[in-house]
């Protein structure tokens, strides 16, 4: 049935080579009880190994009934079972678990299987405990069942009864005797009188080969099944190392508490910058840029620059706004005052239309929208003006001013509306040419977040108040082709120097990369991004955090990664015996191996969320605080900074699952499965 032929086995110790087994050849027939003897160090484990398909670093052939055995994970999971010296149950395993371990994907009902065998072995009312709660000679007879459970033509002891007494030594004989009837049962004893009465031949070595101290006839009752197809153990794997979760914890609680700190410091900076971009995101128009022209250009020309910027620049601009001075003439004294002309094109209407307070968007060419702002300065101007003339005046200036603080949008809109205004300017050159048009103002937007609330706008700091306005009013493109025809006999004869662009959607580093990009495409642009430069400003302040959060977590991650690396590597070699008996019984070593790398990902899973719940504790603990920190002043109205930065997250789980695979991985390198199941 198992043939040896021809084997040589050597071990290398240091320098010197160590011959156990020489041309050693025998033929091991279906059903026979054979015992192998000799003095320790003889080869006796080392041959069971062998016939096992344990070992595969022999010179010679092994062969299962008349065929070269190729495949030895195959051969050790179909043909033959082990029971070991010390046994190798799993401590933390109960006894079902203890059997059920064996069987493979196919088997149905593993759990009944288990319990019937174990009533077979005499221990059905042990089912629940655990190795350690048994006496010797209860764990031999699990082990037992567990080789019986597998259902193999092959049964292979090692010194099956080497530590029990007299009458358990025969008790447990006759049991495997009993139970393994007709099966081929080769077995490994120093105790010779063992060998005479429960085998049919007995091998000793001699120059490291056998010899025939006994053979016996015994009619064997031989089952001609056909060929079953055993399964495999794919997908299956048994928890070894997370068992010790207590030696685990204390050997990751360190790296939990340095991601968790980690986080936490990653996540404020990270918070700040979200906090202070939702700041600028909420309070200004970050669509919208303005920029000047040194020298002036025509509309007509920053129109076509605008076009050739976008066709290299992938069409980042979808609009643009000539600012033109005009005069406008108000009121029943007919006082002349300056206004912003502000261009509108239909591509940005949508950002335009949000902003509408009252009204509508303007459809014909005669139709503008006033400004909140130009609305207060109408009624400023009404009011307030003539407490200008005189410093002694100021007094009643502020009074006047603070009365004006408090009004709202709609009262605002009515008393601006009351006052008659009339649109009308003169050509510089040519005095002969007017433009008088009867403008109809049909809404009024709020632009105060079109820029700096500071700059571009008029500020009067009263006592108790900050009074904001500006002179803006905002026309359709025509309007102001009709504007320049008039005054200037014609686009090329107006230059101008402000002008806005507009982006496609509020994202400040698309503003800023835009902004940089149409600065530095020609020397006719200039500007000042003062919200880009307010931030960067900012996030330089914060940077130098940053860095000192990050060194000085990879330096505590580096003690952190030594610590877990250590708790893996003590929980491996306390599982070594383990690793051995998944071995022998027929797990392949890519299924060890598959066994602690998903281990490995859920040792990383949980660090991870514990680390996760460090940064929310922190977080709320701490978050608060930090915010009024960096927002001492309350510029930004900060409440929470502390936020969880995906990067941070995806840094942290990288670091983790390379410390811990990294340490499984090395330390499964260091083990030789086959020298653990000779020990």
């Amino acid at each position: 049935m198992i043939e040896l032929r021809r084997i040589k086995k050597q071990y290398n110790v240091v320098d010197d080579v160590q011959v156990v087994l020489e041309d050693l050849s025998y033929c091991f027939n279906k059903g026979e009880r054979t015992a192998i003897v000799g003095e320790s160090g003889c080869g006796k484990t080392t041959v069971l190994n062998l016939i096992g398909g344990v070992d595969n670093d022999f010179e010679g052939e092994l062969l299962f009934e008349g065929e070269p055995v190729s495949d030895l994970d195959k051969y050790r999971r179909e043909k033959v079972s082990f029971i070991f010296q010390d046994l190798n149950l799993i401590e933390h395993f109960n006894l079902v678990k203890n059997i059920t371990i064996g069987l493979t994907n196919e088997v149905e009902n593993k759990e009944e299987i288990a319990l019937e065998l174990l009533k077979k072995v005499g221990l059905e009312l042990h089912a629940t405990k655990y190795p350690n709660q048994l006496s010797g000679g209860e764990r031999q007879r699990v082990a037992i069942a567990r080789a019986l459970a597998r259902e193999t033509d092959v049964l292979l002891c090692d010194e099956p009864t080497g530590s029990l007494d007299e009458e358990t030594k025969t008790e447990i004989m006759d049991l495997i005797v009993e139970v393994f009837k007709d099966k081929t049962l080769i077995f490994i004893t120093h105790d010779e009188e063992l060998a005479r009465d429960y085998a049919d031949v007995i091998l000793e070595f001699e120059n490291k080969k056998f010899k025939v101290t006994k053979e016996r006839s015994r009619e064997i009752t031989v089952n001609e099944d056909e060929e079953v197809n055993k399964g495999d153990f794919k997908r299956r794997f048994e928890i070894n190392l997370l068992f010790r979760k207590i030696n685990l914890l204390a050997s990751a609680y360190l790296i939990i508490v340095i991601f968790g700190l980690y986080l936490f410091g990653t996540g404020v900076v990270y918070g700040l910058g979200q906090e202070i971009d939702e700041y600028y995101v909420d309070n200004y128009k970050v669509d919208k840029l303005n920029v000047s022209t040194l020298r002036g250009l025509t509309y007509d020309g920053f129109v076509k620059f605008s076009k050739r910027f976008n066709g290299d620049h992938n069409d980042e601009i979808i609009g643009v706004s000539a600012v033109l001075t005009g005069m406008l003439t108000m009121g029943e004294n007919e006082r002349e005052k300056y206004y912003s002309m502000n261009t509108m094109q239909d591509a940005f209407r949508d950002t335009i239309e949000e902003d509408i307070i009252f009204g509508r968007y303007p459809e014909a060419n005669n139709e503008v929208l006033i400004s909140k702002g130009a609305a207060l300065s109408l009624i400023f101007t009404e009011e307030c003006h003539q407490y200008t003339v005189k410093v002694d005046l100021e007094r009643d200036l502020f009074i006047c001013v603070d009365g004006l603080v408090g009004l709202d949008d709609q009262t605002i809109y009515d008393r601006a509306m009351s006052i008659p205004l009339s649109f009308r300017d003169k050509a510089r050159s040519n005095w002969s040419r007017v433009y008088d048009t009867d403008v109809e103002i049909v809404g009024m937007i709020d632009d105060f977040e079109y820029g700096d609330r500071y700059r571009g706008n008029s500020v009067i700091e009263t006592e108790n108040n900050r009074f904001i306005y500006n002179n803006n009013f905002y026309f359709l493109e025509e309007e102001m082709y009709n504007y320049i025809e008039i005054l200037y006999l014609g686009n090329y004869g107006k230059k101008n120097f402000h002008y806005s662009i507009f982006i496609e959607d509020e994202d400040l580093e698309v503003r800023k990369a835009v902004f940089s990009e149409f600065v530095l495409y020609s020397y006719l642009i200039s500007g000042q991004d003062f919200l880009n430069e307010e931030r960067d400003e900012y996030q330089d302040n914060v940077f130098g955090y940053e860095i000192a959060i990050s060194a000085a977590s990879l330096v505590l991650t580096i003690f952190g990664a030594i610590s877990i690396y250590n708790g893996l590597k003590s929980n491996i070699q306390k599982n070594k015996s383990n690793v051995g008996v998944y071995k022998s019984l027929g797990y392949t070593s890519r299924n060890i191996r598959a066994m602690f790398w998903k281990e490995g990902l859920i040792i990383s899973g949980v660090v991870l969320l514990f680390s996760i719940l460090v940064w929310f504790i922190l977080s709320r603990i701490l978050g608060s605080a930090v915010a009024r920190v960096l927002d001492m002043d309350g510029t930004y109205g900060l409440e929470n900074v502390a936020r969880l930065d995906l990067i941070s997250l995806l840094i942290v789980t990288v670091v983790l699952i390379g410390v811990v695979f990294g340490s499984i991985t090395y330390e499964l390198k260091k083990i030789d499965i086959i020298e653990m199941i000779r020990e």
